[in-house]
């Protein structure tokens, strides 16, 4: 799996609730060294299992350049 993001169709009608919500995709452009919470279900290392439950993290923005250049791995 290269990214996280999907698009659904479904027969029923999705019933938001406290616990099922969607989620904004973020279109804003930060600066480097800004921080900016992510969030998904990918893996937390590159050899790590898909995890089951939403991850949260921190991070600080980069030039793609950089994350291309230490994440090699990471679909240009």
């Amino acid at each position: 799996m290269l990214h996280d993001v999907a698009v659904l169709r479904t027969v029923n009608e999705i019933i938001f609730t406290s616990l099922i919500q969607p989620i904004a995709i973020e279109t804003k452009v930060y600066d480097p060294s800004a921080y900016v919470d992510i969030y998904g279900w990918g893996r937390s290392a590159p050899t790590s299992p898909l995890a089951v439950t939403l991850l949260r993290g921190s991070f600080a923005v980069f030039e793609l350049d950089t994350c291309h250049d230490n994440f090699p791995y990471v679909s240009r």
